[in-house]
């Protein structure tokens, strides 16, 4: 059985289900390993519902799973939604670096590492 790290488990469970999902995953099972069965069954069913699992299932099943610990998560789940914001806001870099608490020169590195292209209200950061 393979195993899998935590990179984008959070990513995945956000994208299909909502930050609730993640919350809820890390809160039964932060930082240990599970087994992830091959079908939408079982203990999991039973803890986080059929929704998530199935989730879990789709991407995972079959593997052992490292979820990830409540810290590393808020770090994931707060990354996650400076890059969304990146992607999709339209605010200048100093805005969204205000609103996230970091720099304006870290948002512009990350839009090039993201490929964003500037636009004229990006220009003007």
């Amino acid at each position: 059985m393979r195993v899998r790290s935590t990179a984008n488990v959070i990513a995945i469970l956000n994208e299909r289900c909502g930050e609730a999902a993640s919350s809820a995953l890390v809160k039964a099972f932060g930082g240990r390993r599970i087994d992830i069965p091959r079908t939408v069954t079982g203990h999991l069913v039973e803890t986080l519902g059929r929704e998530i699992t199935a989730a879990l299932v789709g991407q995972f099943g079959g593997c052992k799973l490292d979820v990830p610990s409540w810290g590393h998560t808020e770090r994931i789940q707060k990354s996650l939604r400076l890059k969304r914001d990146i992607l999709t806001s339209g605010l200048t870099a100093n805005d969204i670096a205000a609103k996230h608490g970091v720099t304006s020169m870290w948002v512009r590195k990350l839009r090039v590492d993201l490929g964003v292209a500037p636009s004229s209200q990006l220009a003007k950061d």
